[in-house]
């Protein structure tokens, strides 16, 4: 947990949520793939979370960088969350209260 002011942050890690991060970010690069087969221009390519893998050269041409994917791949996994308040709630308590919203 860290403490900020009167805002606290719990991050939390799951292997479940790993899982579906890398499934999301292996559909998003399938979909950028197949458009890149398409058309390499970047007006084409601009839609979508999958956007920021992309690198373009001085001619306007995109390409995947596989440096932005595994920079993304450190963070499967892992959610936040911000609480404001709630000082005499433990960090347990916080992510139990909130996943009882849903």
């Amino acid at each position: 947990m860290i403490e900020d002011g009167d805002n606290r942050i719990v991050v939390t890690y799951s292997d479940k949520r790993a899982r579906k991060d890398r499934h999301n970010r292996k559909k998003a690069l399938a979909r950028l793939r197949k458009r890149l087969t398409k058309s390499s221009t970047v007006g084409a390519q601009l839609r979508g979370d999958a956007a920021r893998f992309l690198s373009v050269d001085a001619q306007g041409s995109a390409t995947i960088d596989a440096d932005k994917i595994a920079r993304q791949a450190r963070w499967d996994g892992l959610w936040a969350l911000t609480a404001c308040g709630n000082e005499q709630l433990s960090a347990t308590e916080l992510v139990s209260q909130y996943r009882q919203l849903w």
